[in-house]
């Protein structure tokens, strides 16, 4: 049977724009510099470019369309986390953003990108050996996290980052998925707080909310200071 192949390209705005759907739908993102508050948007999903291929078959009605971009975070399908489940975000996250760090410490120009990232590496290692502890020794547990897409892009930019050739342009994007992911972060776990029934737990999720937020702070403090413009 003869087969015809139609390809449609969309063109994506390189890992720049990658990093930016990590933000939570917000549209102009409020900016602070001393509190821990973090807002909840409700805006709509947000179309996420990529590339996607269209396969036509003669003599069927068959339409394969690959493949599917990983859709922008939204706090709503992150909003009733078991205590498990949160335990699992918790982990899951800390060992994807350690990889980054240590991609981006062979890699980023600016010296304080790369005093950043060796602090974020270090700091991100012993978050993820407190809530090991609490998962292997407090009785926690994990359980993953279904439909977790947020993780997918996380991953996404591991290889993204992996790939990308070191300069300017790697710091800005580097700075942007530190800023946009601990935002997210720091939503999460302000909103399933509330399911937390372990003492030791509720105190290491506590003072994430507080460290994530300082760290998202302290990456806008970053990207203003080289020139680089938030969405």
């Amino acid at each position: 049977m003869k087969k015809h192949w139609s390809t449609t390209l969309v063109i994506a705005g390189g890992l720049l724009t990658a990093a930016s759907v990590l933000q939570a739908q917000s549209g102009s993102l409020p900016r602070y510099s001393n509190d821990t508050r973090i807002p909840i948007s409700k805006e709509p999903l947000a179309p996420v470019p990529g590339t996607v291929t269209r396969i036509d078959v003669d003599g069927t009605n068959q339409n394969i369309m690959m493949p599917a971009p990983v859709r922008a975070f939204r706090i709503e399908d992150y909003s009733n986390l078991s205590q498990a489940q949160l335990a699992y975000y918790l982990a899951t996250r800390d060992s994807l953003l350690i990889a980054i760090d240590r991609i981006a410490l062979n890699k980023v120009v600016d010296p304080t990108v790369r005093n950043f990232a060796a602090t974020q590496e270090q700091e991100r290692t012993k978050h993820l050996a407190a809530v090991q502890h609490q998962v292997d020794r407090k009785g926690v547990g994990t359980e993953p996290i279904p439909n977790d897409y947020a993780q997918d892009r996380l991953r996404e930019l591991v290889a993204q980052f992996d790939t990308m050739a070191s300069g300017p342009a790697f710091d800005a994007a580097y700075m942007k998925v530190q800023y946009f992911e601990h935002q997210n972060e720091g939503q999460v776990l302000t909103v399933n707080k509330r399911n937390v029934h372990v003492e030791d737990f509720d105190d290491v999720v506590e003072h994430s909310i507080e460290g994530f937020a300082k760290v998202r702070d302290n990456s806008f403090a970053i990207l203003t200071a080289l020139g680089v413009t938030l969405p």
